[in-house]
């Protein structure tokens, strides 16, 4: 059978269209994996800390991946959260104000941890806890409990967004090419 160069030219042209969905595909499979990858270590922090999603979810940022570039980051903020005594269940580390200062609870299954001196003010960002530096009534400083950052950077954290990493690109890649190869009409 004699192959014409009409036929080469329309299999060249499918060909790399071909190729440009599945490098949009691998971009779109890296995007899933990263946002499955925020959600694991959010809850791989979560387990630890004594604090709720939204404020690791806060903490915590993701870079997406783009046509040029194929590298995705998920960092932690350095700094830490502040302890708020908030009685409408918006406290981190739920704070509370004691005669002896502000107590806290800054991990799970532990118990209450003491700032001797400690007091709350409410402002507008809520019930915030502070201690003073000195024996004056000025200078004060804003306390703050563990940071997402030294809960994300532990080895147990760390090797199971690892884990998670490895499972979920191989499925997302192989998703990804099963639907350019479905939308060109082959069976897989």
């Amino acid at each position: 059978m004699p192959i014409r160069a009409i036929s080469l030219k329309k299999m060249a042209k499918d060909l790399d269209s071909l190729a440009s969905d599945l490098a949009r595909g691998e971009v779109r499979a890296m995007n899933r994996t990263r946002t499955t990858l925020r959600k694991t270590a959010d809850q791989s922090i979560r387990m630890r800390l004594n604090l709720k999603s939204r404020d690791v979810k806060a903490a915590l940022s993701a870079s997406a991946a783009a046509p040029g570039k194929l590298t995705i980051a998920i960092r932690a903020r350095l700094r830490g959260i502040p302890i708020q005594t908030q009685a409408s269940g918006k406290a981190h580390y739920k704070g509370r104000q004691t005669a002896k200062g502000i107590t806290f609870k800054p991990y799970k299954g532990a118990g209450r941890e003491l700032i001797e001196g400690g007091f709350s003010h409410s402002d507008f960002a809520g019930s915030r806890a502070f201690k003073r530096r000195g024996k004056s009534r000025l200078p004060i400083k804003n306390l703050y409990g563990p940071s997402v950052f030294s809960e994300f950077q532990k080895p147990r954290v760390q090797s199971v967004l690892a884990r998670t990493w490895d499972q979920t690109i191989d499925k997302n890649l192989r998703a990804e090419e099963r639907f350019a190869l479905r939308k060109r009409g082959f069976r897989v």
